[in-house]
């Protein structure tokens, strides 16, 4: 079912990132609960705009993370990360 605003307006349709971070098999562990919910990336002080995005060619979720100025203009650093599983990320 595709989202329409009806569904995309209520937070119980959506699933976070749980506390635990990953199982043993590094898989990612999910919940409903937005209490429960953590970054999937942690990079103090780095971590700009950042995307996600899932290649099916590679069978691998693509990150772009990009540190710099935000809003504005000047140096900015960016980065691609690579998973399997939405973590642990691999540059």
């Amino acid at each position: 079912m595709l989202p329409g605003t009806e569904r995309i307006n209520r937070l119980r349709e959506y699933e976070f990132f749980a506390v635990a971070g990953h199982d043993q098999m590094e898989k990612p562990i999910w919940t409903h609960d937005f209490a429960n919910m953590q970054p999937l990336l942690k990079w103090n002080d780095r971590v700009g705009p950042a995307t996600v995005t899932y290649g099916t060619p590679l069978r691998r979720y693509l990150m772009c993370v990009t540190h710099g100025p935000w809003p504005g203009q000047g140096a900015h650093d960016t980065c691609f990360l690579i998973s399997e599983h939405l973590g642990p990320w691999k540059l």
